[in-house]
C-alpha cells in the first residue's frame, strides 16, 4: 500500500495534468475490467452511522490502490432508518440510507479497459447515496452489508462524469485502526477528512463494481487534494 500511495503522491504533486479524458463505457467486476476493493470507515466518535464518519477505499488484488482510489466521503445527513422487519424476539433486518459528501476518486490510466492516454485520472464526488442492511439475531446485530452509489465528476473533463456503483460491500470487522488486519485502508480520516492516527473504524470488503463512464451536467467543485497529500 505505501508504495502506491507514495507513487500516487508524486502524480497529485506534478506541475502538469494530461487534459485527456478516460474512454466512455461500461467497466464491472463482473466483465473483469473493474477490481474489487476493500475498505475502511473512520468512526471519530467510536459509532457507525454518526455525521463525520469517512470512507477510505482501495482497489485490491493482493495489493492495494493499484487501479482506484476513493478518499473521505464523509456522512452529512443523520442516516435515514427506511425499513425495519425486526419482530419482538430482535430478529429481522435493519434498512438505513446514509447521505455522504465530499471526497475523491481516483482512477488509473495506463493499461486499464478507459486508458485514454493519461497515467491517470481524478475526480471530485459529487454525491453518494449507501443503503445499509443490518442483520439482528436477538437484537444482536451479526451482519452488515451495504450498496453505494456514487457520481463524480472528472477534473480535467468537466463534461465527464463516473458513475460508481458497489453493488456489494460486507463489513468485516471493526476496532481501532492498529489492530485492523494487514492488507485494509486504515481508518485515517478525522472529522473534517484531516489526518489522524488509531482511530476507531471498521474495515469492509467490496465485492462486487460496476461503473459508467459517460457524459454529465453537474457543478463543478474545487479540489486541490491536499488533504489527500497531508495524510502521507
Amino acid at each position: 500500500m505505501t508504495k502506491a500511495i507514495l507513487g500516487l503522491l508524486l502524480i497529485l504533486s506534478a506541475s502538469a495534468v494530461s487534459a485527456n479524458c478516460p474512454l466512455y463505457g461500461d467497466y464491472s467486476t463482473n466483465d473483469g475490467n473493474m477490481l474489487p476493493g476493500r475498505a475502511s470507515e473512520s468512526e471519530p466518535g467510536g459509532q457507525s452511522g454518526e455525521i463525520g464518519n469517512a470512507i477510505f477505499a482501495e482497489s485490491f488484488d493482493g495489493q492495494l490502490g493499484g487501479q482506484w482510489m476513493l478518499f473521505c466521503p464523509a456522512i452529512c445527513v443523520e442516516p435515514e432508518l427506511i425499513e425495519n422487519t425486526v419482530d419482538d424476539y430482535g430478529n429481522g433486518d435493519m434498512v438505513y440510507f446514509t447521505e455522504y459528501c465530499g471526497g475523491q476518486l481516483w482512477l488509473n490510466g495506463t493499461g486499464e479497459a478507459w486508458d485514454n492516454g493519461a497515467a491517470d485520472y481524478f475526480a471530485d464526488l459529487q454525491s453518494a447515496y449507501f443503503t445499509t442492511t443490518i442483520t439482528l439475531v436477538g437484537g444482536v446485530p451479526i451482519f452488515r452489508s451495504t450498496t453505494i452509489e456514487m457520481m463524480a465528476q472528472f477534473v480535467d473533463c468537466i463534461d465527464v462524469c463516473v458513475f460508481f456503483d458497489v453493488i456489494e460491500a460486507i463489513q468485516m470487522g471493526e476496532d481501532y485502526g492498529y489492530n485492523f488486519p494487514v492488507d485494509y485502508p486504515l481508518p485515517v480520516f478525522d472529522y473534517d477528512c484531516s489526518a489522524s492516527v488509531d482511530l476507531y473504524g471498521s474495515w469492509w470488503e467490496i465485492v462486487d463494481i460496476a461503473m459508467n463512464i459517460g457524459d454529465c451536467t453537474v457543478d463543478t467543485e474545487t479540489s486541490d487534494w491536499s488533504q489527500v497529500k497531508s495524510l502521507y
